[in-house]
């Protein structure tokens, strides 16, 4: 699926790597082969004269569509590697706590991939917050996450910018790695579709996906 923002080449980035190929296997035979036939099998003595010269003339153009195509492929593919990796490397809290909001982002996407999520990411987000993920699993509701790693316990605003950004589209979470949410943060997220995922619950989840545990529990976020 595009994605709102984004150019060809980086919605091919950020698709599995075979999209890549099979977008430009398919766009490679429409120009290289499907147009020129288009034209020459018409009606029109001008437009079958066209369609006969036209496939050596669009030949560069179908080449350089399908080079392009492989190298998004090739960049989707070093990039799963590098996210799987990421996941992989992480053993607890404080080489969570120690990355980047980026890289924190790409962790708990990665880590919801491996629980069969497809993970749409919005490029909304950011260091100050906002809609980073958007969740999608058979049978289930779509639902944004927005990952924010707080050196400290949330509040209720983080909470209430998560509500009003999550509400079109199903709960949200964010991963408070340190501290507990505040009591007030908690009081707001209740009754309404917010899950408000503490660091041990995080670290949980990429733990499922390392392979090592095989179930996780419900954790009630502290009050």
């Amino acid at each position: 699926m595009a994605r709102k923002g984004y150019g060809i080449f980086e919605n091919l980035t950020r698709s599995p790597w075979p999209v890549g190929l099979v977008f430009g296997v398919i766009a490679f035979a429409l120009i290289r082969f499907g147009l020129p036939a288009y034209f020459e099998h018409s009606a029109s003595p001008i437009l079958a004269k066209v369609g006969a010269s036209l496939g050596p003339t669009l030949t560069p153009l179908a080449w350089i569509v399908l080079i392009f195509s492989c190298l998004a492929s090739l960049f989707s593919f070093i990039g799963a590697r590098r996210r799987r990796r990421l996941l992989d490397v992480q053993r607890d809290l404080d080489s969570i706590a120690a990355l980047g909001w980026k890289h924190f982002e790409l962790l708990v996407a990665e880590a919801y991939r491996r629980q069969g999520y497809r993970v749409e990411e919005t490029g909304q987000g950011g260091a100050d917050g906002g809609i980073d993920l958007i969740l999608r699993r058979s049978g289930e509701g779509a639902g944004a996450v927005q990952a924010v790693a707080h050196p400290q316990g949330a509040g209720e605003r983080s909470a209430r910018n998560a509500r009003a950004d999550a509400s079109p589209r199903g709960a949200c979470g964010e991963a408070d790695l340190r501290g507990a949410y505040t009591p007030d943060a908690v009081a707001f997220a209740a009754g309404k579709p917010i899950e408000l995922v503490t660091g041990e619950a995080l670290l949980a989840l990429v733990r499922l996906g390392q392979g090592m545990v095989t179930s996780v529990g419900y954790i009630e976020p502290a009050s």
